[in-house]
């Protein structure tokens, strides 16, 4: 072939050409956008996922430990409940003239002079009719005393005992003794969002979020399984929570919510 019948691209095999690339990088930036939609909504799933599975897990851990009868939960409403949970435990190995002090073997962390206490009372061993739970406060501690051998012991000053004792009531040698504080677990608005929080007096401290509008749900039932408002006679509590995100799906906001039932000490 002569030089001069050398021939190079028409315009329409550029355009052409052109064409097609704009097609394989259409094709291409959507796959890339597809895949990465997809990751992202994964992510949010998994995300609420573990979201809603460890709130569970604090709510599980720190309910289960109630007592209804006991007077363990002071208020409770669908989306939450204040409760008295147990920080220290012991059991009394010596009961002073007066009720108090009394003497009580450390099991755990030692009991704080301030710490709400409450305390079980046998009055009669013969009979279970008249016993009770008496509560105070702890105004003193003695922390050099001991209860048999080389038991770890403290001594508790507990005013409320000795007013107890005029009325009448018996804390006997091996009683339980709990130390508590007060909580409010529920749904709290935190900077805009809601969250699974924890309330002690004026501070609200989230633990995991965020969740939707009507993120935290509570259920009492009684020992028959029936929906039930008095606090004294729950016996379980169904617990469910709803997971939020900012990443829609197709169909809608990325979610996840699970359901389950505490069954409390007794």
């Amino acid at each position: 072939m002569r030089m001069g019948e050398r021939r190079g691209f028409t315009l329409v095999e550029l355009l052409i050409v052109a064409v097609l690339g704009v097609v394989v990088v259409g094709a291409t930036y959507q796959m890339i956008l597809t895949s990465q939609r997809a990751y992202t909504i994964q992510t949010a799933q998994i995300q609420g996922q573990q979201t809603v599975r460890a709130g569970i897990d604090i709510l599980f851990n720190e309910l289960r430990e109630l007592s209804g009868p006991e007077g363990d939960i002071l208020t409770m409403t669908s989306s939450q409940i204040k409760v008295r949970v147990m920080r220290a435990f012991g059991l009394v190995c010596n009961v002073g003239i007066f009720g108090s002090p009394i003497r009580v073997k450390k099991i755990g962390r030692f009991f704080a002079s301030g710490d709400s206490i409450v305390v079980f009372a046998d009055n009669d061993p013969a009979i279970s009719t008249d016993d009770t739970i008496l509560s105070g406060a702890v105004s003193s501690i003695d922390t050099t005393q001991s209860c048999t051998g080389t038991d770890t012991a403290q001594s508790l000053a507990v005013p409320s005992l000795f007013i107890a004792l005029l009325a009448g009531e018996r804390v006997r040698l091996g009683a339980p003794v709990r130390g508590f504080e007060v909580y409010t677990y529920g749904l709290f608005s935190v900077d805009g969002d809601y969250y699974l929080a924890r309330q002690s007096g004026s501070t609200t401290e989230p633990l995991v979020g965020p969740l939707s509008s009507n993120g935290v749900s509570f259920t009492y039932l009684d020992v028959f399984g029936n929906v039930t408002t008095d606090p004294t006679a729950v016996s379980q509590i169904e617990v469910t929570l709803r997971s939020k995100s900012n990443v829609s799906g197709d169909r809608g906001p990325v979610a996840d919510s699970l359901t389950t039932a505490i069954y409390l000490r007794n």
